[in-house]
């Protein structure tokens, strides 16, 4: 009776042993699969960096060949944690369509999850300053 019994405790281990293992690798999978559902939301996890890369590629997106040069204003630019959002302020320099350097400002807000809300460009020029608005139909188009 004994080798039964012990043949038995043998067997209850190592059925333990392989529900235990499962489980496991169910769980795991289950937490992978969470994982990647709420990534498919957007990067959560944005930085000041990360918002200040989104808007400087906006910025080449939009003026192309004509911007000659730009950099973040660090003195304006911060998060804002009642709102959730960082406020990114971009000093840049357009090459205008004859040749002369005019300065610009960049305006931009870029959501916590990312992505940008608001992009605004302003441009001095000696015609006077002209607004360029990622919304507005009546702003200030670069050829």
């Amino acid at each position: 009776m004994e080798k039964s019994d012990t043949r038995h405790n043998h067997l209850l281990i190592t059925i333990l042993i392989t529900l235990l293992v499962f489980a496991s690798v169910g769980f795991t999978t289950l937490i992978v699969i969470g994982g990647r559902e709420s990534a498919s939301e957007g990067y959560v996890n944005v930085t000041m960096t990360d918002a200040y890369l989104s808007c400087s590629r906006r910025l080449r997106e939009e003026v192309g060949d004509q911007l000659q040069s730009y950099s973040m204003d660090n003195l304006s630019t911060r998060y804002d944690s009642e709102r959730k959002k960082h406020l990114i302020f971009i000093k840049a320099n357009f090459n205008m369509d004859n040749r002369q350097i005019e300065n610009g400002y960049v305006s931009c807000e870029v959501a916590s999850s990312g992505r940008i809300r608001e992009f605004d460009i302003r441009v001095d020029g000696s015609k006077g300053s002209k607004t360029r608005s990622g919304g507005n139909a009546f702003g200030f188009d670069f050829p």
